[in-house]
């Protein structure tokens, strides 16, 4: 008889700032071009590549900025608990807030909302990303112990990078 093998651990890689801001709670809708049958909880994987348009950098707390400096491995975690349908600009438009895109970003003939909750901070773990859902050698989340993030707050809050 065989072990037991570990079930399979997901990531999503999304890039920065975008997924600072789903850590942080100030988004917690992804847009993707693509649906998910998938719920439960997921690592977040920084891309190695920030997005380089200002309207994410503009949403991200001044003091809360050492988070995005973590690229190319995971992140956080969080709960993927929806997969929102987007087949009109006027529902895009309405969750705007949410998935923090401008409501010029919708096209038909759809888009899909991931609807994250309870985001959390892990230790960085540098691994390469994917476009769609990928498998991570990590242990199980449950046994990682992630940190919940901090509030934003008045003073600066730093984050350890680890090496």
């Amino acid at each position: 008889m065989q072990p037991a093998q570990n079930p399979q651990i997901l990531a999503l890689s999304i890039r920065q700032p975008w997924v600072t801001l789903i850590l942080l709670g100030l988004k917690s809708i992804e847009i993707r071009q693509w649906s998910t049958p998938f719920r439960g909880c997921i690592y977040l994987h920084a891309g190695k590549i920030a997005d380089d348009r200002p309207e994410g950098w503009a949403l991200l707390p001044k003091d809360q900025h050492e988070l995005t400096r973590r690229r190319g491995g995971v992140v956080g975690c969080a709960q993927l608990s929806e997969c929102i349908v987007y087949s009109n600009a006027k529902d895009f438009q309405k969750d705007c807030q949410l998935h923090r895109n401008a409501p010029t970003w919708f096209r038909l003939p759809r888009l899909y909302g991931f609807r994250f909750e309870a985001p959390k901070i892990v230790p960085f773990h540098p691994c390469s990303g994917q476009v769609k859902f990928f498998a991570v050698d990590l242990p199980p989340l449950e046994r990682r112990r992630p940190k919940t993030l901090p509030k934003p707050a008045k003073k600066l809050v730093k984050f350890e990078i680890d090496s």
